[in-house]
């Protein structure tokens, strides 16, 4: 099994949610890079590498905001880990993020913009 995100991502290897819940050395990874964006909050002793619920909850957000299903799938892979080691911040553009702009137009409209960017 990868022990780290630079693994998963090289490696394109692909772990379940319990899996990731009892790797400690990982989930401490995981923990550094949310609370770099501002997602998980550290308290004396953090990151601890146990999953619990400020962890879920950071890891909702973070995959919410980068369009990401694994809190819905369960499933962990390189397209995770390479939004976790490439992101800076939530708010910054990437390739895991909408343009600020987007404010829940309809699918062609997005549709079009992502054709426009893709001929850039």
């Amino acid at each position: 099994m990868a022990e780290t995100l630079a693994e998963i991502r090289s490696q394109n290897f692909v772990f379940s949610l319990a899996d990731l819940k009892v790797n400690r050395s990982l989930m401490k990874e995981i923990q550094s890079r949310l609370h770099s964006m501002g997602l998980y909050d550290y308290k004396p002793g953090d990151p601890d590498g146990w999953y619990g619920p400020r962890t879920e909850l950071a890891l909702e957000r973070f995959c919410r905001h980068v369009h990401l299903n694994c809190m819905d799938t369960g499933l962990f892979g390189a397209s995770f880990a390479t939004a976790l080691l490439t992101i800076q911040k939530l708010n910054s553009p990437g390739i895991f993020t909408l343009p600020d702009w987007w404010q829940g137009g309809s699918r062609t409209e997005l549709g079009r913009a992502i054709a426009k960017e893709g001929q850039r």
